[in-house]
């Protein structure tokens, strides 16, 4: 997205080549709730697997604070470009990013996982 947003096109064969960024963004979106709803759901069960969702939560942790800077870097980007559509896309994409990630801190300081053994 950040190519784009500099106005170069993808190389051919990209697999992202034909979307714009808006789509890109809105994508990302809807897959990053769709991952919170999953995630909520399992924790809801009072019989989930507490290492699989503890795993699951700290996947969701990580990914969403690589997600978070790589999207403040787009939002400057944006910001320099004036393009506004983009700049309101990924200010969605980072209030559920940030979102996604308090909840699985809150998730996690429940289902910490098993602590990892020396030796």
């Amino acid at each position: 997205m950040e190519a784009r947003l500099y106005g170069r096109e993808s190389a051919p064969g990209d697999p992202l080549e034909f979307f714009s960024i808006e789509e890109m963004l809105e994508g990302y979106y809807r897959i990053l709730r769709s991952v919170m709803f999953n995630v909520d759901e399992a924790f809801q069960k009072p019989a989930a697997d507490g290492a699989k969702l503890s795993k699951a939560l700290k996947n969701l942790k990580d990914s969403t604070e690589k997600g978070a800077k790589e999207l403040q870097i787009l939002k400057k980007i944006a910001e320099e470009k004036k393009n506004e559509e983009a700049w309101n896309l990924i200010q969605k994409s980072l209030e559920i990013t940030d979102g996604a990630h308090e909840g699985a801190e809150t998730g996690l300081a429940r289902f910490p996982g098993k602590p990892k053994s020396k030796g």
